[in-house]
């Protein structure tokens, strides 16, 4: 495994090397019109929120409920992750919350997209702890849910656009 990781650490240096001529992945810094710093516990909370629970807007515009700008919240966009809970494999748990945590920090939460963008790379750890067990009707309704939410954000952004979330 190790040839494996040295490949892909070596792959990742020089990417940064050639877009920032640093190794270190400062992609986020070069965003324009920032006033203030890119990482603070200061954005923590909304990025809990994005992570947790930030949902559509609701209007008298049919489908009566849009995704917004800011993102949709992980349990709004794919509830199977719920499925991942009653993994046993505390390892992989443990991953998924080290490859989030850093993202808590940053000023943006991956906005104007359906999902919560940022927080992909943990998606993987997430996807293995749901592998562990057996799938029984309720999870493959979290699981049909997911796709039918999915769909309803494309087809909803394809069609309307993001809406502002106020």
């Amino acid at each position: 495994m190790m040839p494996g990781l040295a490949l892909a650490a070596a792959t990742y240096i020089a990417l940064n090397e050639v877009r920032y001529h640093t190794a270190l992945d400062i992609g986020l810094s070069h965003i324009p019109h920032v006033d203030g710093p890119y990482w603070s516990f200061k954005f923590v909370p909304f990025n809990l929120k994005t992570l947790t629970y930030l949902g559509p807007k609701f209007d008298d515009v049919f489908p009566y409920m849009h995704p917004t700008f800011l993102g949709q919240g992980l349990l709004l966009t794919s509830p199977a992750f719920l499925l991942a809970l009653r993994g046993k494999n505390w390892l992989m748990g443990l991953c998924a919350a080290l490859v989030a945590l850093p993202m808590l920090f940053v000023w943006a939460n991956g906005y104007s997209q359906f999902g919560c963008r940022h927080f992909v790379p943990m998606f993987a750890f997430l996807l293995v702890l749901m592998a562990e067990r057996e799938l029984k009707t309720p999870g493959k309704a979290l699981i049909i849910l997911s796709i039918m939410l999915v769909t309803f954000g494309v087809w909803s952004v394809h069609e309307w656009g993001l809406t502002t979330p106020w």
